[in-house]
């Protein structure tokens, strides 16, 4: 194909236009890293705990500390929802334990006796 001899023809400003643009945009675009899957479903549990409880507590420290350990392996995102997880997780196993303390005590002092079961009659 000839070139155009004036500076403004279309083609040549087409083509001195796009190759400008190429030169502009070519940076390189960086991939969103991936999150980890066991730091997300850690901090469902850690939250979702209000509902199931204990199960819930238990399922979101186990998650919380596999997720931080793939997070360091693998360079993957997600580590402060798995560390907001094992927080949540722990203060959720705290509450129970301190709920099943508390309920402890409190069958063992109204069901505390003196050891006499019944009590002599005067005179007989």
């Amino acid at each position: 194909m000839p070139r155009c001899a004036h500076w403004f023809c279309p083609r040549t400003v087409v083509r001195s236009a796009v190759t400008r643009l190429d030169r502009t945009f070519a940076v390189p675009v960086a991939q969103p890293q991936r999150t980890n899957s066991l730091a997300v479903g850690s901090l469902i549990c850690g939250i979702g705990q209000l509902f199931v409880w204990t199960p819930a507590s238990i399922a979101a420290v186990i998650m919380g500390h596999a997720a931080r350990r793939q997070i360091r392996q693998n360079g993957e995102a997600g580590d402060g929802m798995a560390v907001a997880g094992l927080v949540l997780g722990w203060i959720g196993i705290a509450l129970t334990l301190l709920f099943v303390f508390i309920l402890i005590v409190a069958v063992a002092a109204t069901s505390h006796s003196t050891g006499i079961t019944s009590v002599p009659k005067p005179g007989g």
